[in-house]
C-alpha cells in the first residue's frame, strides 16, 4: 500500500542529507538561477557589490597583467586629439589608477578588521549581552516603579516586597554595568575607525571605477554621432538663409524640426542650445533680427568647431572602443548593462555563503 512512498520519501532525506552537509547550496541554487536569467539585476545591484569587489579584486591578483591596458593607453600618442576631450581620457586614466589603489587598500583594512576581530568580537558579545540584560531589568524597574505606586498605603508586606525587589534589580544592574570594560569606548571607536577605511576605500574605488568608465564613454558617444552631425550641415545653412529672406515664420519651423533631429545627435548639443535661442527671439511679437543672427552664428561657430574636432578625433575611436571594453571587463564591471555569465556564477557562490555583519553593529 505504502510501497509508492519509499522513493520520495528517501529523495526527501537524501536532500536534507545533502542540504545539511552544503547549506550554502539552499542560496546558491535560487541565486544561481536569479543572475544568470534574463531578469538577472544589473550589476550595479547594491546586494552585489561586496562580492563584485571580490571578483574584481581576485582577477587582479591572479594576473598581474590585467591591468597593462591602462598603462599602454597612457602612452599612447594624442598629439592633435582635441584639448576638450584630452582633459576626459587624462581623467578616465587617472580614475582608473585611483581605483585601483583603493580597492587594494580596502583589501588591506579588511585583513586588518578580519585580524583585530579575533580579539574585538568576544569583547562585542560580551558588551552586546549585557546591554541586553541592562535593558531588560531597567524594563522591570519600569513596571515595578508602577507596581510600587498603585500598592502605597495600601498594603504594606506587599510594598516591601516590591521595594526588596527592586532594590535586587538595582543591585543586579550595578553589577551588569560594572562588566563593561572601562576602556569598552575607545575599543569601540577604534575598531569602528577601521571599519570605516574599509568602507570608504571600497567607496572611493566604486566611485573612481564608474568615473573611468564614464569619461570615456561620454567622448566615445559624441565620437560616433559624427555621422549624423556632418549630415546637418547643410540644413543649418539653409536656416540661416531662410532668416536672411525675412520669412521668420518658415524659419521657426525648419528650426523646430532640425532642434528635434539635433537633440538625437550626442555632438550637437551646443549647436542646438544656440538654435533654440534664434527660435525663441523670432518667436517674439517685436523679434530683433541682429540678436537672432547673433545667437545663429554663434550656432555655425559651435558647429564647425565641433566638426573640425571630429575629423581630428575620429582616428582615435578604435582605441578609445577598446580601452573602454578593458575596462569594462575588469575594474568598471559595474557600468555594464549585464552581468557576464562568468561574473554571475561567481557571485551567485559568493552571495550564497554566510558574512559576518554582526561586527557592524
Amino acid at each position: 500500500m505504502y510501497k509508492g512512498v519509499v522513493p520520495f520519501i528517501a529523495l526527501q532525506i537524501l536532500a536534507l542529507v545533502i542540504v545539511g552537509s552544503n547549506p550554502s547550496l539552499v542560496n546558491y541554487l535560487p541565486l544561481r538561477s536569479s543572475l544568470v536569467g534574463d531578469k538577472a539585476p544589473p550589476p550595479k545591484n547594491p546586494k552585489l557589490q561586496y562580492c563584485l569587489d571580490d571578483y574584481i579584486f581576485n582577477k587582479l591578483t591572479a594576473d598581474t597583467n590585467s591591468l597593462s591596458y591602462i598603462a599602454n593607453f597612457e602612452n599612447k600618442s594624442f598629439n592633435d586629439f582635441p584639448e576638450v576631450w584630452q582633459k576626459k581620457v587624462d581623467s578616465s586614466i587617472e580614475s582608473a589608477q585611483k581605483a585601483v589603489q583603493m580597492l587594494k587598500a580596502a583589501k588591506a583594512a579588511e585583513l586588518e578588521v578580519i585580524s583585530e576581530a579575533q580579539n574585538y568580537k568576544p569583547v562585542l558579545m560580551s558588551v552586546r549581552n549585557s546591554e541586553r540584560q541592562i535593558r531588560k531589568q531597567e524594563e522591570r524597574l519600569e513596571e515595578l516603579k508602577v507596581l510600587i505606586t498603585q500598592s502605597k498605603g495600601k498594603d504594606a508586606e506587599l510594598e516591601k516586597r516590591l521595594d526588596d525587589k527592586r532594590q535586587s534589580i538595582l543591585s543586579e544592574l550595578t553589577g551588569l554595568k560594572e562588566e563593561k570594560p572601562e576602556n569598552w569606548d575607545n575599543i569601540f571607536t577604534e575598531f569602528a575607525q577601521l571599519r570605516d577605511i574599509e568602507t570608504k576605500s571600497r567607496t572611493l574605488f566604486r566611485r573612481n571605477a564608474d568615473t573611468a568608465f564614464q569619461e570615456i564613454d561620454n567622448v566615445i558617444l559624441i565620437l560616433e554621432s559624427s555621422e549624423a552631425f556632418v549630415s546637418v550641415e547643410n540644413d543649418i545653412l539653409r536656416v540661416g538663409d531662410i532668416m536672411n529672406n525675412g520669412d521668420h515664420g518658415v524659419a521657426i519651423d525648419e528650426i523646430k524640426r532640425l532642434t528635434v533631429q539635433l537633440g538625437k545627435i550626442t555632438a550637437a548639443s551646443k549647436v542646438k542650445s544656440s538654435l533654440s535661442k534664434v527660435r525663441r527671439e523670432l518667436g517674439k511679437k517685436n523679434p530683433k533680427l541682429e540678436k537672432a543672427l547673433k545667437s545663429y552664428n554663434k550656432a555655425l561657430d559651435s558647429y564647425y568647431e565641433m566638426k573640425d574636432n571630429l575629423l581630428k578625433a575620429e582616428s582615435y575611436l578604435p582605441e578609445l572602443q577598446s580601452y573602454q571594453a578593458n575596462l569594462g571587463n575588469l575594474i568598471s564591471l559595474r557600468q555594464l548593462k549585464e552581468i557576464p555569465r562568468d561574473v554571475a556564477l561567481y557571485l551567485a557562490r559568493c552571495n550564497s555563503g554566510h558574512r559576518d555583519i554582526s561586527l557592524f553593529f
